[in-house]
Parts: C-alpha cells; structure tokens; sequence
C-alpha cells in the first residue's frame, strides 16, 4: 500500500549460508581475493558515489541563487 516502509534486513541477508558459504560467520577476506569477476552482480553502473549528492547540492545552491 502507499505509504509503506519496506526495509532489508541487511543483517540477516549477510549471514546466509547458501549465498557466502558455510563459513559465514568467519572474518576471511581472503574470500574476496580469488573472486571472479562475472560472478559479481552489478546492480548499478560504476560512479562516485556523491554523484547524487552534489547534483542535489547544485540544483539546491542554484535555486538559492536565482531566487535572490
């Protein structure tokens, strides 16, 4: 419905067995180096970050701006 919340439990979807292995609870970055690349799921394009944020930042300063 409108209005609603819905939140991930970011949490408990790092902890599944299934998706990082047996071993999740572990401290192992090792984990990470030997990882092939087309297993990585790019859910966004590669950007800064900010990129969002300075375009809000921009769009705010300028209407100040021209509104004086």
């Amino acid at each position: 419905p409108e209005g609603t919340v819905l939140s991930v439990p970011s949490y408990t979807i790092h902890r599944v067995p299934e998706v990082w292995g047996e071993d999740v609870e572990a401290f192992r970055p090792e984990r990470w180096f030997k990882q092939d690349k087309a297993d990585i799921q790019k859910t966004f394009n590669p950007a800064c970050v900010g990129k969002n944020l300075v375009n809000m930042e921009l769009q705010i300063s300028m209407a100040i701006i021209f509104r004086r």
